[in-house]
Parts: structure tokens; sequence; C-alpha cells
């Protein structure tokens, strides 16, 4: 890469953990950036929330997705922190073989009607922690929102062969 005069890689570097370290602008109805009239979609907010709680989000076939496009559900991943592999060729390329995240649940919501919200929890083992996820979200938002135990057993997120599916 050609740098200005002026420039030197260490700048770059900086400039991106200076990016990096900006806070979000949250969502709000009242100050969210977008001109008077326009709405900001309860997708995005949620999205915002989910986000900040430490989730990873997918969409609801298990697939990691951005989330920038308006939507009524979300997946919710966890990294699968369990012991790294003992071949040290696999922990050199961690980066492109990476062990699936967990798919937790989906939160499916709908902004019109107020009992649209569910969520889904995949395994036993998931429901607690979703429990305290849907405290939350009751207190965020102002819901209702039931759990459904959707499947005993758990689930990883959608990918081919230990590879990672690109984002959506």
């Amino acid at each position: 890469m050609v740098l200005p005069e002026n420039l030197d890689e260490g700048d770059i570097v900086r400039g991106a953990e200076e990016y990096l370290k900006k806070p979000r602008p949250q969502s709000s109805d009242t100050d969210n950036g977008l001109p008077e009239g326009v709405e900001y979609p309860l997708s995005f907010k949620v999205r915002d929330f989910l986000i900040d709680k430490g989730y990873i989000l997918a969409d609801y076939h298990g697939r990691r997705t951005r989330a920038d496009d308006e939507t009524n559900s979300f997946g919710l991943l966890l990294p699968d922190n369990s012991a790294p592999s003992r071949y040290p060729w696999m922990r050199f390329l961690r980066k492109y073989f990476e062990r699936p995240a967990k798919w937790v649940g989906t939160l499916y919501f709908d902004e019109k009607e107020n009992d649209g919200w569910l969520m889904r929890v995949y395994g036993r083992n998931n429901i607690d922690p979703l429990l305290s996820l849907v405290a939350t979200i009751n207190d965020a938002f102002s819901k209702s929102v039931p759990i459904r135990l959707s499947s005993t057993y758990e689930r990883t997120e959608a990918n081919i062969f230990g590879l990672r599916l690109p984002s959506a």
C-alpha cells in the first residue's frame, strides 16, 4: 500500500484504533440522527441492544449476519470458548478453521403487535442465560416476551466444514 509522505503505518493503526473506540450512536426515538419524519426501525434498536449485551447476531437459519437491513428476528450466537485444538497447525489456521459459535436462541419481534415477541431457546443449558436476557428486554422495551424451548439439544451456527460462511 502506498501511503502519503506525511503518514506512516503507525498512523493508520492509530486511526483504526481511534475509530473502533468511538462510541456507537445510541438508538432512540428522539435522537437518532435522522431527519424529522423518518422512522428508525425497531429492529435497529433491538440489534444495538443485543450487540451491547455481547451476542453475535445471526439470521433465523443460524448464519452470521451484519444485520444492516430491517428484519423481524435475530438469531443469538455465543462464541465457543472451549479448549483450543491440540494440533499446532490448527492453531495457525484458527482464523479460517474456527469452532462454530453456539446458537443459543432466536428472538422474534413485531413492531405493530404487543404479543408478537417470542424467544426460542435451543438447548436446556441455554435457558438460564436467556431468562436473564429476556428480563432485560422486558425492561428496556416494555414488552412481555414469552420463552419457548424449541429444542432440548444445543445447536451451532450454520457453517460448512468448519469454515465460517461470509456475512450477508
